[in-house]
């Protein structure tokens, strides 16, 4: 900043041109804008503060405050910039903890098919987080089994309905078409026997 020279040049040829209304009117041209790049670099201190300590949300708003005092400084535009896409970041890592936390509760509840269209969510906003193809195993595998257990129940609904109305080859029939589909399902091959 060159403020200190300016005044003090423009103090000296005022002492020397005492009536010279061009010359005050710089002056004080020249201490307003020392007055605003003071406040200005108050403010980014105050910012890069709120940024340190979490607060991206407070330092913009600051930054906001400064770029009204000048709009044309590249430091403070890049600075604003820099904060805010720092900003959408931490709102999106934020939002994709959340939804993490909300696939594994999907998972202990065993609604998988839920987990896995949050976890597909997750995947468009972060392809590469660590967490997510492991949940989404589970998930799967989780789903997986669920729809082996259904399916076995209904067999052996089927089944036991046949056995009770004396169709052994309705029973046997539906028992060699379910090993068919889950060929290494104990329950079945013990049915079979």
């Amino acid at each position: 900043s060159r403020f200190p020279e300016a005044l003090a040049s423009l103090e000296q040829a005022l002492k020397l041109d005492p009536a010279n209304t061009d010359l005050q009117a710089k002056l004080e041209a020249i201490r307003e804008k020392k007055r605003t790049q003071d406040e200005i670099g108050n403010l980014l201190a105050e910012a890069e503060a709120s940024r340190n300590r979490g607060d991206l949300t407070g330092a913009l708003t600051v930054l906001e405050k400064a770029l009204r005092l000048d709009q044309d400084n590249t430091k403070l535009r890049a600075t604003y910039t820099e904060y805010a896409k720092q900003a959408k970041l931490a709102e999106q890592q934020g939002q994709i903890r959340e939804m993490l936390g909300n696939a594994r509760q999907e998972v202990s509840s065993r609604r998988f098919t839920a987990a896995i269209e949050i976890l597909r969510e997750v995947s468009k906003l972060d392809p590469s987080h660590p967490e997510v193809e492991s949940l989404l195993n589970t998930a799967v595998s989780g789903q997986e089994q669920e729809r082996r257990r259904k399916l076995l129940e209904q067999i052996q609904a089927q089944v036991e309905n046949c056995l009770l109305a004396d169709d052994y080859d309705r029973a046997t029939e539906l028992i060699n078409r379910a090993v068919e589909q889950l060929p290494t399902e104990p329950s079945l091959l013990q049915l079979k026997t």
